[in-house]
C-alpha cells in the first residue's frame, strides 16, 4: 500500500515559448498543477497522471533556462510503485510545456 504522503523529487524545465511558458513561480501560487506523462515507458506509455509541483525553497521558479528541483505529489499516488530514479516525463498543459527527470522516490 502506498502512503498518501508519498511523492517524488524531480528536476523539471519548461520548453521555451511559444511551445512552453517563460516561467512559473511556485512561491506565489503555492504549487503548480498539471498532468505529466511517460513517453518512453512500456507500462505507463500514454498514461497521464495529475500532479502538484511544490517548491523546494522559498524562491523556486520553473523556467526554460534552468533545471529546477521540485517536489511532485500525485493525486493518485499508487503510480509511484511503477516509477524509478532516472525516469523521464513530459509536462502537459494542452500541449507539451516541459520535461523532467525523477531524482528520488519518497515512499
Amino acid at each position: 500500500m502506498v502512503k498518501q504522503e508519498s511523492h517524488i523529487i524531480a528536476t523539471v524545465q519548461l520548453l521555451p515559448p511559444p511551445e512552453g511558458r517563460s516561467s512559473i513561480c511556485l512561491e506565489k501560487a503555492g504549487y503548480y498543477g498539471c498532468p505529466i506523462f511517460w513517453p518512453n515507458n512500456e507500462q505507463l506509455n500514454g498514461q497521464m497522471n495529475d500532479v502538484r509541483m511544490y517548491a523546494t525553497s522559498p524562491d523556486t521558479c520553473i523556467d526554460d533556462e534552468h533545471k529546477t528541483t521540485v517536489i511532485i505529489r500525485f493525486l493518485y499516488p499508487e503510480v509511484i510503485q511503477l516509477l524509478h530514479v532516472g525516469m523521464k516525463f513530459r509536462m502537459w498543459e494542452g500541449k507539451d510545456i516541459g520535461n523532467g527527470t525523477i531524482v528520488e522516490l519518497v515512499v
